[in-house]
């Protein structure tokens, strides 16, 4: 029973998807005041219009929709319409998305960062030390950098200095891991720098997460969700 839309074309019926099982689909369009796409309303419910839309024999995509889970695009035919069902054969998934990780939370905390530089072209051995290289105590490739927001799969960051495209930093994101003895730990991450943008007085960069194992990859997805179910709860109260 999850929320649907079927495309026929230019043409778009929303409704509810009732069965789903190997490559047949019944969906129930939802009833409305005005026909919908392909549809008309009869004494016995709804009904293909001849010749529009939601036809026997016409090849249609059923899109589906969950919170949790994402959205599923299927490719199918219209077996027959009665009983204000739109039963479909030949449905096979086409492409699906994953929301989890689309889902962008801000967070807006400071954390310290170091870029990370690729080895010297051609090097060999051990280097000579560098009379000019920045003491430990202004290390050159330190940054500072507040967390604008985050999702599963990258954040955006205002940093000091500012950082380039094509740029590496490690860095964490606070309380992101489960620790092994229970509690929360921070989650190392590495970011690349993939665009940056003002905003006004302030520039942006806009950053994939790169080289989480699995388990690292989970324990973020869980992260941003947590977050953003403690927000919703917040919110709730509060109205």
């Amino acid at each position: 029973m999850l929320p649907c839309t079927l495309l026929a074309g230019e043409e778009s019926t929303a409704g509810v998807l009732q069965t789903l099982q190997g490559t047949r689909a019944v969906v129930r369009p939802e009833r409305a005041e005005q026909e919908p796409a392909g549809l008309v309303v009869t004494a016995d419910g709804l009904a293909a219009a001849p010749d529009r839309g939601l036809t026997t024999g016409r090849k249609v995509r059923l899109r589906i929709a969950s919170a949790a889970r994402g959205l599923w695009d299927y490719a199918g035919v219209v077996d027959r319409v009665d009983d204000g069902e739109v039963v479909l054969r030949e449905v096979v998934l086409v492409r699906s998305t994953q929301l989890r990780s689309a889902l962008r939370i801000p967070v807006g905390v400071t954390v310290p960062g170091r870029r990370v530089r690729p080895p010297a072209e051609g090097a060999e051995g051990v280097a000579e030390p560098d009379e000019d290289a920045a003491t430990p105590d202004e290390d050159a490739d330190a940054v500072r950098m507040v967390v604008v927001d985050l999702s599963a799969d990258g954040v955006r960051v205002v940093s000091r200095p500012a950082l380039a495209v094509g740029d590496e930093v490690d860095t964490h994101i606070p309380e992101a891991r489960r620790a092994p003895g229970g509690g929360l730990e921070p989650l190392p991450v590495r970011l690349l720098v993939v665009r940056s943008a003002q905003h006004g007085d302030v520039e942006h960069h806009g950053c994939r997460i790169v080289g989480l194992d699995a388990k690292d990859r989970e324990h973020l997805h869980a992260y941003v969700a947590r977050v953003e179910r403690d927000r919703r709860s917040t919110a709730a109260a509060l109205a």
